[in-house]
Order: C-alpha cells, then structure tokens, then sequence
C-alpha cells in the first residue's frame, strides 16, 4: 500500500519539474506530525520513520505557482489506508507563505528504501518517500545555497516594491517619452519598461499579491535599481516631470547633451484638454496678435491722444536711419524716471534697437466674449522672443561669466555701489573677490564688476559650479556685501540661483 502512496508523490513531483519549485514555510515535523495524525491510530507506530520524517521536513513542503495558485506534491487521491494523507497534507501547505525557491545540489531527494535483517536471519526491504530532481536543475553552482537564495529573495523583494510603489501612470508617461523618442536612451529600456507595465495591470487585480511577485520575480527583476527604475520612482512620488527627467538625464547622457524637444506627452495633452474643457476655457486658448484697440487705455502707463499730420518729406526724414554714434553721450535713466519726467512731455518716442533684443509679442483671444483665463483683469498675454525673460542669466553672458554647470548664484544691481557676492560652501571654504576658485568643489567667481571705482549700473557678479561630482552635500551659504557704497539711488539687488536648471 505504501509503494501506491510514494508512486503518487513520485508521479505529482515529475509532473512540477517543469516550473520553478518553491517552498513553503513549515515548522520542524509539522509535515510529519500531520501526516502520522491522517493515518488510522493503529498504523502510526509502523509509520513512525525517521526517513520519511526527514522526506517530509526538507521536501514535503515542495511547491509550485500556477495561474497564482499553488500546487502542492501531495495534490492527487488515493484510497485505502493513505486516503486522507493528500488532503491533510495539501491543507496544511495551503496555510502557509512561500519561504524560499528550491534549491538542491543533490538529485536525489530523501532515501528510497533501506533493509532490516531481524534476529531470524529474514532480511526485510522498508520503502520511504523519495523524489528524483532532474539532473538540469541541480544546482552546480559554487556558491552557497544560502547565497544563492539571500540573491533571489532581494530580487524578488525589489520587483515587490517596485510593484508596490511605482504607478501604473508613470509607467505609461514613460512610455509615451520612449515612443516619441525626447527621453535619452529610453529605447534601451522599452521591452523592460513594457513588460513591467503588464505586471503591474495584473497584479493590480490580485488579492494574493506575493504569491504573484513570486511567481515572477525573475520576470520583473529589479527594475527599481536601473537609471530607468529612479525615473519612475521620482514620477511616483510626484517629482514634477522635467525636473525627474533632467535627474535620469544626469545618470544616463554625457555633460554637453541637449534634449530636442519638450517634455510634452499625448496623455499630458489629454488631461489638460479635458481639465480646460470642464472649465470653459477651451475658446479662451484660441489666440490672435493683439492690436492698439484691443489693448484697454486704463492699462497704458501713458497715452498721447494729439495727432499730427506730416508731410511726404516729414515721414521720409523720420525714417532717416540714426547713426548710434551720435548717441554715445545721451543721459541714462532708469524706467521709473523715463515714465514719470520724460514720456508725459516727450512729442515723440524712436527706439534704437541693438542685436540682442528681447522682444515682446501680445496676444488677445478670438472670440471676444470667451472667459478670462488669467490673474489680471485683461485678456492681454504675452510671449517673448525666443521664450527669453531672464535679463540677469542674460548680462552675466555679456560679463563673460558662465551660465551652465550644477549650481550657478548670479548677483545683479543697478547703481555703481561695489556689491560683492561670497558663497560659503559646506566645509567653511568661502569663494569670494580674494579667494576666486575652490579647488576642493571647482566652483569659481568669474566675473566681478564696479570693483575699484564704479563703471555699470547693469553691474553683475557670478559664482558657478560646473561640476556636480564634485560638490559637496550639504548647506551652501550666499552672502551680499556691500563693500562700497557710493550712491543713494535704484538701491537694492537681485540674486538668482539656478541648480540644476532650475
């Protein structure tokens, strides 16, 4: 009757080989405890066997993951005496988490009989449980069981996480960066990225969710641990979307790269076309260039309402080129002045334009009676030619001072007072006008104006560092100091800082 059982087992065991074999977590002898308590009371004591209690502590416990169910060795009938020792056996497993994957350096797995002479000379032939593992899956490698499984359990752990923490609507803005092809390097990644997407569709739906990650852990991998993997953890968490792709950026592409197009995916375009739409605003977008009438007299700082004919030879004359020459002398006034003493009593205004312009084109919606969709009162927007606005990053150019690296502090002030810029670095370094460079992060002053007697009052000083793998974690200090001060006018300064590019 035996023999019939350990068949069974033999039979349901070979039938498993072709998947991964796990195991489940069990107590010492709890396998054969409950094994003894399904046999008739009478049966146990010539059942009480230390080979098969051996069987069933390392190897009763062998499981396998199909359609995120578990499949045990003992899943089949038998009648007779064994008949209740499947179900007791499959019911307990079925209780228990999934400990570890298999692992054997040995194919033979427990002992299949052993013989017993008795004082009358008459040798008898005991049978026990016993499994052959296929020789394909013994494991030969050098290293250790214990490490062998430390490694799988990690894996298997980080695809946990990254199932558990990475959404599904980041995965998807990802994709659509590697299918409109604006994320550097994505395509290396896109078979991954696809088929990490369709376990999380999967396991989304799944009440048993670990036996899920277990079944493919070697699938999904770590993906949290690949540059792509930081990608979708920073878009999780809700790091705005250009600065996460700058971050992967800084990993993947060299120093120089510059990405072609913007961070604008379909889905993006989706969201805010039915964000407007639910606020009305969907033919407020719909713009044209701006003309004097449509631009409300209460918005104009100042309005001259006479007229004057000219003659033929008066407008030729008023197009007659200015030589700029002639204008080296001219007085110089801030705004506010120009607006309050000059532009009341001026008769006309002509603009000498240099080669670094920036120009600024209004815009006003098509239909009239479309909804306002900005902070002020007007519909009146306005772009700027070459989307540039930035006057400061703009005069430390024309200083000769550098604008890129990881952390650029721009001063600018508008008066000849000798305002010097110090950063303090996080190791008591100070980079200022008598100590210009750090040579433990690179970072350097490069340009210093109206030092000595002042010569601008478009002055600007700038402190840069142009390289991130050189900095230094922690607080970095910026000091203004006015080191001379020689005027009471258009006091006051501006300091920008960009880290990072933002």
């Amino acid at each position: 009757m035996f023999d019939a059982l350990k068949t069974k087992v033999q039979t349901q065991f070979r039938g498993m080989c072709n998947n991964e074999l796990f195991v489940v977590q069990t107590e010492k002898n709890e396998l054969f405890n409950a094994y003894l308590a399904a046999l008739p009371e009478t049966d146990r004591q010539e059942h009480n066997c230390n080979c098969c209690k051996s069987f069933l502590n390392h190897y009763g416990n062998i499981v396998i993951i199909k359609d995120n169910l578990i499949q045990t060795i003992w899943d089949f009938q038998i009648d007779g005496l064994y008949s209740d020792v499947p179900n007791a056996l499959r019911d307990l497993i079925l209780t228990k988490a999934i400990e570890n994957p298999f692992l054997s350096k040995i194919d033979k797995l427990g002992t299949d009989f052993n013989r017993q002479r008795l004082e009358s000379g008459e040798v008898i032939r005991w049978g026990h449980f016993y499994v052959a593992l296929p020789k394909e899956m013994v494991n030969k490698s050098a290293d250790s069981l214990d490490t062998i499984l430390g490694n799988l359990r990690t894996t298997k752990e980080v695809f946990e996480r990254s199932l558990n923490t990475i959404t599904q609507e980041a995965t998807e803005t990802v994709l659509e960066l590697i299918a409109q092809n604006i994320l550097y390097r994505g395509r290396e990644f896109e078979t991954m990225l696809k088929n990490f997407y369709q376990h999380q569709l999967k396991y989304a739906t799944l009440n048993n969710k670990d036996l899920y990650a277990w079944a493919n852990y070697k699938d999904g991998g770590r993906i949290r641990n690949t540059a792509i993997g930081t990608l979708l953890i920073d878009l999780s968490e809700g790091m705005p979307l250009e600065q996460a792709v700058r971050k992967y950026e800084a990993i993947m592409a060299p120093a120089n790269y510059k990405r072609p197009t913007a961070l604008v995916t379909e889905s993006m375009v989706k969201q805010a076309q039915a964000k407007l739409t639910e606020l009305g605003l969907i033919n407020s977008l719909k713009r044209r260039h701006a003309t004097v009438d449509d631009i409300p007299v209460t918005n104009l700082l100042y309005v001259n309402r006479t007229k004057k004919n000219l003659s033929v030879f008066e407008e030729m004359a008023a197009e007659t080129p200015v030589n700029p020459k002639s204008l080296r002398n001219a007085k110089e006034l801030s705004l506010q002045e120009f607006i309050d003493s000059l532009l009341p009593t001026a008769t006309s205004v002509e603009f000498l334009l240099g080669n670094n312009n920036n120009f600024v084109s209004l815009f006003a919606p098509e239909d009239a009676d479309a909804p306002n969709m900005f902070a002020w009162s007007n519909p009146i927007s306005w772009t700027y030619q070459n989307n540039l606005t930035d006057t400061i990053k703009e005069k430390v150019k024309e200083a000769g001072g550098s604008v890129t690296g990881e952390l650029r502090i721009s001063l600018a002030w508008f008066n000849y007072d000798d305002l010097d810029l110090h950063v303090i670095e996080p190791d008591g370094n100070k980079i200022y006008y008598s100590s210009k460079r750090s040579y433990r992060t690179e970072g350097f002053l490069d340009v210093d104006m109206n030092a000595g007697s002042g010569n601008s009052r478009k002055a600007v000083e700038n402190i840069t560092f142009p390289n991130k793998h050189k900095m230094l974690e922690g607080e970095y200090k910026v000091i203004v100091h006015n080191f001379a001060k020689r005027e009471n006018r258009d006091m006051g300064c501006s300091i920008q800082i960009e880290c990072q590019g933002n």
